[in-house]
């Protein structure tokens, strides 16, 4: 007790005492020292929030997890900036002690995220991911390679501000960090960049008004302080004006930014097996539907309800959108056996007439709200306005005609049917990246149950041979079950109807089992399941219908999907995914059909969007995913497993890296170079050293001494040219003067301390003018 009493005492004592008061401004004044000016402090404090905002976008895109900290990583290296600012050290110490903090720090954050063990460390943990494993498996090398970026950024940023009072170099890597992430980022997280806009530009106009400050300083003026609250609320009023304007202001498509061709330059495959490919572990967050992931179909495909928007649709008319078909049948699924493909150009005619009926023309716009190289049709494409490539199931061209000889006809008849609708898809040369939109224009035929119902069977002989065909091994009973369901039926659209009525008395169920692997999906389906999704009706039916000699096929694509009143768009989701069947029919081609039961309903769907009444509005839940990697799981959730081997921006990652890291690399290599020869000017030993070099450096800007002119002569014609470094000028040749024209050969050392002082000064300023003096006039 005595102890704490005495101790009271003392501290009371001290502060009544003068040293006692003194303490705390002695401390303010200690810290003031370490930070600098206030003009400083608050360069730096923007400098911070600037970049924070890019860092924070970062972390708020979830790009791993865990993640480190590049909020803490950024706080660092700025004070790091800031400290080793103050401390006058020269750039040979202080670059070495930046990446030695730099390094520790990223060892730092990487091993945070190592998870808590009993039997090992955190740091043998981190050493062995980092030892044992190559940059391409896992996340730790992404989570160090951003951890490492920020420190940069966040040192350099710094050290520019306040060293060389140059912003520009934070502006410019911090728009480059944002740029970078919402690049693959959906534009719902856009709302990073008009903040990062606004510190950007404050500290902007902070630093330009330091540095008017230090203007008016060295003329001994002193800056009105009416000014400074005039700039001061001038650049927040245009800041906030101009960030308010660039956010109402149209966006330009991607496209038009050249920068779509940047990706297709790189083949993705590629990129993913490199054993550097530190992004191969990070996690897209664009879905991605590829063509060449879509040539099977399997009945064990994982299905999914996601309500996330995939496609952006602008038509007069609602529509079914296809994909893909496919026309070969096994008992795991189907799968399309393409044989050639056909590119077409800008606004080229496809069909000019393939001799059926001519229907409807309908022009509408698609925006991608994902990546994909898939161009959504309705009914048959005409022209578009980018280049397609049309894949086709035979390798003539899909408007020559096929000959093929009916029943009931001599040998020296031929029945000539044209070839229409044999086109398996319609995809992009290269892969469109997510809100790319493109215009078409496709020809929509429409029938009446009457003219379908007076159609004969009288297939060409291509067609019977590609869509009759069933595998060996289907069941004997599905062939029985086909011939009694149609028994009563005299025309092949008779069959149609009876087929589809007696599929729609099935369950339509989302959690149906998946048929087991040596059965056949049909079969199960109609006699063991008697329950299943829009596949399972798809191809029940197009199969049962091949049995009793009827073309068919199976096709994939999207419902019309949600009317939105306000822009007057469909908004197609993942869960409008659908499959029908397309029925083959002489003289009209290819009609499609839904399976799938609503509301009891049995009439056909006649061919995609003949008539608003008679589309079919069936149940967003009714969907199926053909393939797990294309789509991620089910619900639109991501894990890490699904999403090995996708990239954070894709291959175009090592794009940003080429066209970017090598002219900043080239950039500092530059200035260390120049940086280097500065230095190097900089060590003077009299003033004729001092005068020759300043000469010399004045002739690299045609601003040389002359043979006639003495040297205060061209001491006036240099000042002249350069009136801002008229007093250092002056200086040096003056001492040069006296050196060489007086009794007094040599400077004091008092006097060679100013001197070069004044050199050291006027060096760098002298080389930055350079370029202005040798596009001076004479």
């Amino acid at each position: 007790m005595s102890n704490g009493g005495s101790g009271s005492r003392m501290w009371g004592y001290l502060s009544h005492t003068v040293a006692g008061r003194r303490l705390p401004r002695l401390l303010w004044l200690s810290i003031r020292t370490i930070i600098g000016s206030s003009r400083e402090l608050t360069s730096v404090i923007l400098v911070f929030l600037s970049l924070a905002v890019a860092a924070w976008s970062i972390e708020q895109a979830n790009w791993i997890q865990p993640q480190p900290s590049l909020t803490t990583v950024l706080f660092l290296a700025v004070l790091t900036g800031l400290l080793l600012f103050r401390s006058k050290l020269s750039a040979r110490i202080t670059y070495p002690v930046m990446i030695v903090l730099g390094l520790g720090v990223t060892v730092w954050q990487a091993i945070s995220l190592m998870p808590l063990s009993d039997t090992e460390s955190a740091f043998r943990a981190w050493w062995v991911a980092v030892s044992g494993i190559r940059p391409s498996e896992g996340t730790t090398y992404f989570a160090m390679f951003l951890s490492i970026v920020v420190w940069i950024i966040g040192y350099v940023s710094t050290w520019y501000v306040l060293r060389k009072r140059n912003v520009w170099v934070a502006v410019g890597l911090g728009t480059l960090a944002v740029l970078v992430n919402l690049s693959n980022l959906p534009r719902e997280d856009y709302l990073y960049l008009p903040f990062y806009l606004l510190t950007a530009m404050l500290l902007i106009g902070q630093v330009n008004l330091v540095k008017q400050g230090v203007w008016f300083g060295r003329r001994k003026n002193n800056f009105p302080r009416r000014s400074v609250l005039y700039l001061v609320t001038a650049t927040l009023c245009i800041s906030v004006l101009t960030v308010i304007t660039a956010w109402f202001v149209p966006q330009p498509s991607v496209d038009q930014l050249g920068l779509a061709s940047f990706g297709g330059t790189l083949n993705e495959a590629t990129a993913r097996g490199q054993w550097f490919n530190i992004f191969a572990d990070v996690r897209s967050k664009w879905t991605q539907i590829s063509s060449s992931g879509q040539q099977t179909l399997s009945f064990n495909d994982p299905l999914s309800t996601s309500g996330r928007i995939q496609f952006v649709v602008s038509a007069d008319r609602p529509a079914y959108w296809r994909v893909r078909r496919y026309d070969t049948y096994q008992s795991w699924g189907w799968s399309s056996s393409e044989i050639s493909a056909r590119q077409v150009g800008i606004y080229e005619d496809i069909y000019e007439s393939d001799g059926y009926r001519q229907g409807e023309q309908l022009a509408y716009a698609v925006e991608n709200k994902l990546k994909t190289d898939i161009v959504l049709v309705a009914g048959e494409l005409l022209s578009s306005d980018m280049p397609v490539v049309l894949q086709t199931f035979a390798e003539e061209e899909p408007d020559v005609g096929l000959t093929a000889v009916s029943s009931g006809q001599t040998d020296g008849e031929e029945n000539v049917q044209p070839q229409s609708g044999d086109v398996i898809a319609v995809i992009t040369p290269r892969m469109m990246g997510p809100y790319r939109s493109y215009e078409a224009v496709v020809n929509i035929r429409s029938f009446t149950p009457d003219e379908l119902s007076i159609t004969g069977d009288n297939y060409p002989d291509a067609i019977r041979e590609r869509y009759l065909q069933l595998p060996f091994g289907l069941p004997w009973r599905v062939r029985q079950l086909a011939e009694e369901i149609t028994r009563n039926a005299e025309s092949p659209y008779e069959k149609v109807l009876a087929v589809k009525e007696y599929i729609n008395r099935m369950e339509y169920n989302l959690e149906a089992d998946v048929p087991p692997e040596t059965t056949d999906a049909v079969d199960h389906f109609l006699f063991e399941a008697r329950e299943g999704v829009c596949t399972s009706f798809a191809s029940a039916m197009a199969i049962l219908l091949r049995a009793v000699d009827i073309p068919t096929r199976l096709n994939t694509g999207y419902l019309e999907g949600d009317y939105d009143e306000e822009t007057g768009n469909y908004i197609l989701r993942v869960s409008d995914y659908h499959a029908r069947t397309e029925v083959y029919f002489p003289e009209y081609g290819w009609v499609e059909f839904s399976a799938t039961p609503v509301g009891g309903s049995t009439d056909a769907i006649l061919e995609v969007g003949d008539d608003t009444e008679m589309l079919e509005i069936l149940d967003p839940m009714l969907m199926i995913i053909p393939d797990e990697s294309l789509f991620g799981p089910a619900g639109g959730d991501f894990t890490q497993s699904n999403l090995r081997g996708t990239s954070l921006p894709g291959p175009q990652i090592y794009v940003y890296f080429i066209i970017i890291g090598i002219p900043i690399l080239l950039f500092f290599s530059a200035r260390a170079a120049y940086a280097l020869w500065v230095q190097r000017l900089k060590r003077v030993n009299s003033p004729e050293d001092a005068y020759r070099k300043m000469s010399k450096l004045a002739a690299l800007g045609k601003m040389g001494p002359l043979e006639y002119e003495t040297p205060l002569e061209y001491c006036a014609r240099l000042v002249m040219a350069l009136p801002l470094q008229a007093e250092l000028i002056s200086a040096i040749i003056h001492a040069y003067v006296e050196t060489q024209f007086s009794p007094r050969k040599e400077l004091g050392r008092l006097q060679k301390g100013r001197l070069q002082k004044t050199w050291v000064e006027l060096v760098p300023s002298l080389a930055k003018k350079l370029p202005r003096l040798r596009t001076r006039p004479e």
